[in-house]
C-alpha cells in the first residue's frame, strides 16, 4: 500500500506543483483545466492509440505515456499543417476524431481502447527521482512567468519572446513559415514550437501569449521525463534509475539556473525565453 502510494504521489505532486505555479502567475483555473483537457484528449489520447497500434503497448505506464505523448505531438503538427494548408484551421479542434473514430469502429483497432494492467512498476526511489526533477524544472519557469506579465500595452518582454509570439500568431493563419518581421521572407529557422503553440491556441481558444509564455512548456517537461524513461527501458532493465539520472541531467539545469542556485557547464534543454531551443 505504501509503495503504491509513493509511486502515485510521485506522479501527482509534479501536476499539483505545475497547477499551483500557473494559478499563481495570471492563469485562471478554467484555462488550466482547458489546456489539461487538450493535452489529455487532443495529444496524449490520439498518440497513445497510434503508438500502441504501431509499436504495441509498453508494459510500464509512464513509458507508454511518454511514447504516446511524443507520437501525439507529431500528429498534432501534421493535423495543424493539413488544416492550415486547406484553410480549415477553425475546425482543427476536431482532428482527434480522425483517430478516435477508426479505433472505435474497427474491431482490430478497438482492443487498443480497452483498459489493461501494466505488468511493470517503477520503484519508489526512481519514481520520486523522476518527479523531483520535473518539479525543479517547473519551479524554474517561475522566473520566465514573472518576466512576461500580461500584455496590457507595448510588450516589455525580454530577449526574443515578442518575435516568437508574432511567429505563433502568423502560423495560426498560414502553414508556410515566414519571418514575421519581413513580409514574404521564408523562415529557415526552428519553427515547430511556434506551430505547436498555434495549434494549441486554435484548439483551446486560449490567448496565444498565454499558451506561449505559460501553458505550452510545462507539459513538455513531463513528456520529456516520461520519454526518457521509455528510451531507458528499451536500453537497460534498470530503466528507472537510468531515467532518473538522465532526467536530472536534462531537466534540473534549467530549473536551478533559473532560480540562481547553480550553474552547470552544459546548456539547459528547456529555455523559457527561447521556445525554439526547447
Amino acid at each position: 500500500m505504501l509503495r503504491a502510494l509513493g509511486r502515485w504521489s510521485a506522479g501527482v505532486i509534479p501536476l499539483a506543483v505545475a497547477c499551483c505555479v500557473l494559478l499563481d502567475h495570471d492563469v485562471d483555473g478554467g484555462r488550466v483545466a482547458g489546456h489539461a483537457l487538450y493535452v489529455a484528449l487532443g495529444v496524449l489520447g490520439p498518440g497513445l492509440l497510434v503508438s500502441r497500434a504501431l509499436l504495441g503497448r509498453r508494459p510500464l505506464l509512464l513509458a507508454d505515456l511518454g511514447l504516446g505523448g511524443s507520437v501525439g505531438l507529431v500528429l498534432t503538427l501534421l493535423a495543424w499543417l493539413g488544416a492550415s494548408a486547406l484553410g480549415l484551421t477553425e475546425h482543427l479542434r476536431w482532428w482527434p476524431l480522425l483517430v478516435y473514430l477508426p479505433f472505435t469502429l474497427a474491431p482490430r483497432l478497438r482492443r487498443h481502447l480497452r483498459p489493461a494492467r501494466y505488468p511493470e512498476r517503477l520503484g519508489v526511489p526512481s519514481a520520486c527521482g523522476l518527479a523531483g526533477t520535473a518539479v525543479v524544472a517547473v519551479l524554474g519557469f517561475r522566473s520566465t512567468f514573472e518576466a512576461t506579465p500580461v500584455p496590457t500595452g507595448p510588450l516589455q518582454w525580454p530577449v526574443d519572446l515578442p518575435w516568437h509570439l508574432a511567429l505563433a500568431e502568423l502560423l495560426t493563419r498560414q502553414a508556410r513559415p515566414e519571418d514575421p518581421q519581413v513580409a514574404g521572407e521564408h523562415l529557415a529557422y526552428h519553427w515547430f514550437s511556434a506551430a505547436d503553440v498555434a495549434a494549441a491556441h486554435l484548439v483551446t481558444g486560449a490567448e496565444t501569449w498565454l499558451v506561449l509564455t505559460r501553458l505550452w512548456v510545462l507539459p513538455l517537461v513531463g513528456l520529456t521525463v516520461a520519454m526518457l524513461l521509455a528510451v531507458a527501458r528499451e536500453l537497460t532493465p534498470r530503466a528507472g534509475p537510468v531515467a532518473a539520472v538522465a532526467a536530472a541531467v536534462v531537466c534540473v539545469p534549467a530549473g536551478l539556473e533559473a532560480m540562481a542556485w547553480l550553474r552547470v557547464p552544459w546548456g539547459p534543454v528547456f529555455a523559457g525565453f527561447s521556445p525554439s531551443q526547447t
